[in-house]
């Protein structure tokens, strides 16, 4: 996660300068007349704030790891944080208010 954070800062800065913005639209499911889209758009901003979060999580991630490494749980609780962090990533990177509700 902390190579994904400053790959996603070094995006961002690169995003800023020459002023990119990557929009991905994705059908991910089509019956008859209807589609199912997937959207995602990434700017300066957002990469911003996913390299932020993937950063701190990475941080908590590693803290948690010399803090509770012992305990037989402890697999359970990095998956369970991955998917919280899996979520909060999505919820960044949508470009409308329902998508990012159901992130």
């Amino acid at each position: 996660m902390l190579f994904l954070s400053l790959a996603s800062f070094s995006y961002s800065f690169m995003a800023g300068i020459n002023d990119y913005v990557v929009f991905i639209e994705w059908e991910f499911f089509r019956e008859y007349r209807f589609s199912f889209m997937i959207t995602f758009l990434f700017d300066w901003v957002r990469s911003r704030f996913v390299g932020l979060v993937l950063f701190i999580s990475s941080i908590v991630i590693f803290y948690s790891g010399e803090y509770i490494g012992h305990d037989k749980r402890f697999y359970r609780f990095i998956i369970l944080v991955g998917l919280f962090v899996f979520s909060m990533v999505i919820m960044i990177i949508r470009p409308n208010i329902i998508r990012i509700l159901l992130g």
